[in-house]
């Protein structure tokens, strides 16, 4: 699937999400901004969802344009799932990916030290932390659910 770019630093296109549209339905195409699946952890939190890291190049955070590309990359993955009971974690820097990640975590450590993930990462993701999603997590009540509060998109530019 070929996917257009509109930033600095672009990606290749996601190879790892199967094509689930029907035979004689019109075919999804996602035109937008290009990401990499560079990590999936599988069934996080009390919800038990799998959670996407999504190294993508720079944003244009000066305008609130930037929200629709983000969106339209979750829209991405939930087209590809075939729901929306997912996290997402955007970033433009992969180091923040492989810190940050549950199943990464150690080895990152192993490779980096900890001084690094403690004192250095933090700074990464005060500009490379796009956004975080979750889908069907309620984080006011810390558990799984399906209210309005269950799904939410939290862009940190």
């Amino acid at each position: 699937m070929d996917r257009t770019c509109d930033v600095d630093d672009p990606v290749a296109a996601p190879s790892q999400l199967p094509d689930t549209s029907e035979p004689g339905v019109d075919a999804y195409i996602y035109q937008r901004q290009r990401y990499e699946i560079v990590i999936v952890d599988e069934n996080q939190s009390a919800a038990k969802l799998n959670q996407y890291w999504l190294y993508t190049g720079a944003f244009d955070c000066s305008s609130t344009a930037y929200r629709d590309q983000v969106k339209m990359i979750i829209a991405d993955i939930a087209h590809a799932e075939g729901t929306n009971k997912f996290f997402a974690e955007v970033v433009t820097d992969k180091e923040i990916a492989f810190a940050e990640s549950p199943s990464m975590f150690r080895s990152f450590i192993e490779e980096h030290g900890s001084d690094y993930a403690v004192n250095t990462i933090p700074q990464h993701e005060m500009t490379g932390w796009v956004a975080s999603c979750s889908g069907r997590f309620d984080s006011y009540a810390g558990e799984a659910g399906d209210s309005t509060d269950a799904f939410e998109v939290v862009g940190f530019p």
